[in-house]
């Protein structure tokens, strides 16, 4: 089933639309795993789960021009292209095409769109945005987002992450699963029951905060060119850790039986009995591990 919807909103007074709002309630089998993707290249996303076994979504466009007919054109020009296929639902935003000779371009920057999803608890999401803001609540099996030119928020969310920008911060708060970052040109904070498997980024600092008692089943490694990483672990933690900078100093406040030393600039060694491999590298930046105080 496919709907291509237009928007429609009661005119006001004088016969001139600012915001339209659209809103649809899609119902799932909630004994099959459910799976939900979107797609905007200019637009925010926020996406919150609950225990109802169906996916709510509401969209609100808001012109950003004066002309009244300009108006108008973009907000019904704009589309929600719905596309639901047993418990695999995809939403992307369309927008109007410019008025241009040779080109083919759509028309983006002159109307905003937002969107919020609510998803059943264990959803797969998929999400892919251009140049806009994307934030989640909640509690979802695995979420593989991508945004170019846009920030990522995690907070209360429990299950498997895979975030990726370009230009953005991600940040985590009171995280619980696994996770792979990687932003170009960011900073990257995470706090909570999240293990980091992966995290990179290219211009940002790294700041992790590790709940006490948080397991470690995997290698981590994490990785920035410029910029600091900075990471708090529970002193009874057992891992085994490489750390490596080229130009910036190394600083460990656990109590580490070090196993070698490279010049003040690389360390290997063991922090309590040992375990999975935490690495950390960093090109221009200093690398700091710090004790974290259980409630605080």
């Amino acid at each position: 089933m496919i709907i291509f919807a237009r928007l429609f909103f009661p005119l006001l007074a004088q016969g001139f639309k600012k915001s339209e709002t659209w809103e649809k309630t899609f119902s799932m089998e909630p004994s099959r795993p459910i799976y939900f993707s979107f797609r905007d290249v200019d637009g925010d996303l926020k996406v919150i789960t609950q225990e109802e076994p169906n996916i709510k979504i509401k969209i609100i466009k808001e012109s950003l021009t004066s002309d009244r007919r300009l108006a108008n054109r973009l907000l019904a020009g704009t589309k929600v292209v719905v596309n639901q296929k047993e418990n695999r639902l995809s939403l992307e935003i369309i927008y109007p095409r410019l008025r241009t000779l040779f080109f083919p371009l759509r028309d983006y920057r002159r109307i905003k769109v937002s969107t919020q999803v609510i998803l059943p608890n264990g959803s797969n999401l998929k999400a892919n945005l251009v140049d806009g803001r994307a934030k989640l609540t909640g509690k979802l099996k695995e979420v593989h987002l991508t945004t170019v030119d846009g920030s990522i928020e995690v907070e209360n969310f429990e299950g498997q992450l895979n975030l990726k920008t370009v230009d953005g911060r991600i940040i985590i708060s009171q995280g619980k699963g696994q996770a792979e970052i990687n932003t170009v040109d960011g900073d990257i904070i995470i706090e909570g029951e999240i293990e980091p498997f992966l995290v990179q980024t290219t211009d940002g600092d790294i700041k992790i905060e590790i709940k006490p008692g948080t397991k470690i089943t995997n290698s981590w490694q994490l990785k920035t060119i410029g910029g600091d990483i900075d990471l708090s672990l529970s002193a009874d933690l057992s891992a085994d850790l490489d750390l490596e900078t080229v130009d910036g100093s190394l600083n460990c406040d656990l109590k580490l039986s070090v196993q070698n030393i490279k010049g003040g600039k690389k360390i290997t060694g063991r922090i309590n009995q040992g375990g999975p491999l935490i690495s950390l590298q960093t090109v221009d930046g200093h690398i700091r591990i710090k004790e974290k105080v259980p409630g605080k």
